[in-house]
């Protein structure tokens, strides 16, 4: 009977886990706001590599948007747009000069109001490293093929013992 309530338990725990994982993604679908995983170091130690941010985005016809914001925002290099995200220290009639908080330099460009993704609301540390590895092969496999399989064979070891008649122990 303790077996039974410990199985019941587990399964009960994945099945809160997953529903929160499954809400949380509709409601980053449904919503403005962009989770974002962090690749540099330049907002150390705020914002590492490990950390998911969360933006929202901005109103271009009202900015609203001063120094020490944390944006992130559109960048051409080398013929790739790629997003930055760096705190703004400086607003001026071009736009907004940044920085990364670990850097010595202010960045040598102005970010134009166009360029701007969206305004840092907060982060989740730990989860963009969880998702990396997510989205590697190993990380398919041990994050959803075992599971699934585990699962699957549950369930027929269930339909089994249902069929013949055995009760559950």
């Amino acid at each position: 009977m303790i077996h039974y309530m410990q199985q019941n338990m587990k399964k009960n725990v994945l099945l809160i886990v997953v529903l929160a994982v499954a809400l949380f993604a509709i409601y980053m679908g449904s919503s403005p706001l962009r989770a974002l995983t962090v690749s540099g170091n330049s907002m150390t130690p705020l914002i590492t590599q490990a950390d998911m941010i969360v933006v929202a985005p901005v109103d271009q016809n009202n900015l609203n948007l001063h120094v020490g914001n944390i944006i992130t925002y559109k960048r051409e290099i080398d013929g790739t747009t790629v997003l930055i995200t760096h705190r703004i220290v400086e607003i001026n009639d071009n736009g907004f000069r940044t920085k990364g908080d670990s850097m010595d330099e202010i960045d040598p460009y102005v970010v134009k109001p166009t360029e701007i993704v969206g305004v840092m609301k907060f982060k989740i540390p730990y989860l963009g490293s969880f998702l990396r590895f997510a989205n590697t092969t190993p990380g398919f496999i041990l994050l959803i093929i075992v599971p699934a399989t585990l699962i699957i064979a549950i369930e027929i070891k269930i339909i089994i013992r249902y069929k013949y008649g055995e009760k559950e122990k």
